[in-house]
């Protein structure tokens, strides 16, 4: 062989093996049956405020409890004062503003005020102590801060930890003027001019960020999650693609159901922004009681309602459903956590409704990568990858791509993926790969249709209701307990709020502290969903590898 032809057969060589290299990685690469949609370079309030000329003196939020609403014309011109007025009280581009509030009808004004001034906004859990208020206020570097006159001490012990906040905002808008020292009644930003200061805001909508929700991601304390104008309209447009994910209308028929917070991205764009952007009236309650929520749906003649595991549940069992009419109800749709057949099933039968769809999604993917077609709900799926998006299973060990019904981590691509979390390189290179993949950090697996399933998390992440509990953040605030020598945190499993946090814990020599001790040592100190519900159980050691990580699946099975 002359030197040219071996030269030749080395370099075909090493094409086909670079070929065979990309095609297995790009084996088993899982696309959505919908058509790609095109993603308008647009803010996400003009966004969602598009056609509210269109929509006019239609009810866009109530509130259940107080009655107090909104139309859109009207939600239009609040918030176009509110952004007014923070530009007027030196709130610039890039600033942060945080919503510590429960639904209310005041939320989006709030909300898509800021992002209009050229802000990002961070919510927070109305439910958080001050000190976990705090962590996200000083991590966010908020500049303002909104709540309500209830909240009102609590943020402000959190504002003056943290030391970023220039201004407190109460909502009063039902008691103008009322409203606790310190701070300024959101009826005051309201009256002032709404005219457009002489200066637009000029967004690129790629790079900059809208809003900056908390994720703990696959471990570790919450981060600040960036999402771009861009990852939300998006997302929005990736949901009402097609009738079969979401009932696209724009008409006067659509009532949804608002329970589910606004701080939490389900509830923050898949009914708030989506909501508002098709024109629904949504129907708020600050938050679930029973009586309160069945109320609401009857009342108001809900016909969309969104769900996390544990309402469904609720509605599936709860013998006081029976007594009210839900049958205004037509859309039902689960997610946050696994829904299981049986309970999807029961509650189908029971409000008579043609199907009960699960979604999936991250606060890092905006929040939603797979929903179910109307036309093709299978048990126990959380459907397909929705437009635009791509979604793959591997081995966990390997990183190798997976086939049908293999069981692997959940991978996704496309154009809802956060840009990163805020001033954290590494976890955000830990979550999304060189190529563009988010690892999901949740194991499972796909059928030979391409419908997907969740069976278990990889990640440390415990789920309450739908809601996160790091388990680092726990174990950090027991180890300040000067009993605890050292700690360690899981999810187990519940049938009502589908896990719930347990604490291993070993103690120091001769203290004699109680579970109950530790147990009031956290509610002291954490939101209601973080508590140790799942007890406390008293070890000699933590199990820990070599390089002393905690060994939790070790812990799983103990008594």
């Amino acid at each position: 062989m002359s030197m040219v032809s071996f030269k030749t057969a080395i370099s075909l060589c090493s094409r086909l093996q670079i070929s065979s290299i990309r095609s297995l990685s790009n084996a088993h690469i899982i696309r959505s049956p919908l058509p790609d949609v095109r993603i308008p370079q647009t803010p996400v309030h003009d966004f969602v405020f598009r056609r509210f000329d269109q929509f006019g003196d239609r009810k866009a939020i109530v509130d259940a409890l107080t009655g107090q609403s909104y139309t859109y014309t009207q939600l239009d011109a609040a918030t176009s004062h509110f952004a007014t007025s923070l530009r007027r009280r030196g709130f610039e581009k890039g600033d942060t503003l945080c919503i510590f509030l429960p639904n209310l009808p005041d939320y989006p004004i709030v909300y898509f005020g800021t992002t209009k001034a050229g802000g990002v906004v961070t919510t927070a859990n109305p439910t958080y102590t001050p000190r976990e208020l705090a962590y996200q206020l000083t991590h966010s570097k908020s500049k303002f801060l909104v709540t309500t006159p209830a909240l009102a001490e609590a943020a402000k012990e959190a504002a003056n930890e943290a030391g970023t906040i220039e201004e407190t905002i109460a909502v009063d808008t039902l008691s103008p003027g009322r409203v606790p020292p310190g701070t300024i009644g959101l009826s005051e930003y309201l009256r002032e001019n709404g005219e457009e200061l002489k200066t637009p805001v000029v967004f690129d909508m790629k790079k900059d960020v809208a809003t900056l929700p908390y994720s703990s991601g696959t471990t570790g304390l919450p981060k600040g999650v960036m999402l771009s104008h861009y990852n939300l309209v998006a997302n929005i447009c990736q949901i009402t693609s097609d009738s079969r994910l979401v009932r696209v209308t724009t008409n006067d028929s659509q009532v949804c159901m608002a329970v589910l917070p606004f701080f939490h991205i389900y509830g923050m764009i898949v009914i708030l922004a989506r909501g508002l952007e098709q024109g629904a009236t949504l129907v708020t309650l600050p938050k679930f009681e029973p009586d309160l929520f069945l109320r609401a749906l009857h009342d108001y003649r809900v016909t969309m309602l969104p769900l996390v595991p544990p309402l469904a549940l609720f509605l599936a069992k709860h013998s006081e459903v029976d007594r009210y009419d839900l049958s205004s109800v037509a859309d039902i749709m689960s997610a946050a956590a696994p829904l299981s057949g049986d309970v999807s099933t029961i509650l189908r039968k029971r409000l008579g409704v043609e199907c009960v769809r699960q979604c999936y999604g991250l606060t890092e993917t905006s929040p939603i990568t797979h929903m179910c077609l109307r036309d093709r709900v299978r048990s126990g799926s959380i459907g397909m990858c929705v437009s635009n998006t791509e979604a793959k299973v591997i081995d966990a060990e390997t990183g190798e791509s997976l086939g049908p019904n293999e069981k692997g981590e959940l991978c996704m691509r496309g154009p809802q993926i956060m840009l990163g979390y805020r001033n954290n390189v590494e976890a955000t290179s830990q979550m999304i790969d060189e190529n563009g993949w988010l690892h999901s950090g949740d194991i499972g697996y796909y059928d030979s249709d391409n419908h997907f399933y969740i069976t278990d998390r990889l990640k440390e992440l415990i789920k309450v209701k739908g809601f996160q509990v790091a388990p680092a953040e726990l174990e950090s605030l027991l180890l300040t307990h000067s009993d605890v020598v050292d700690v360690a945190v899981i999810g187990v499993p519940d049938e009502r709020a589908g896990e719930v946090p347990r604490a291993f814990v070993v103690r120091r020599s001769g203290a004699s502290i109680s579970e109950a001790d530790l147990s009031r040592y956290v509610e002291a100190s954490a939101a209601p969903h973080k508590h140790l519900n799942g007890g406390v159980k008293f070890v000699d050691a933590i199990p820990k590898s070599v390089s002393g990580k905690t060994l939790r699946r070790l812990l799983r099975g103990t008594k």
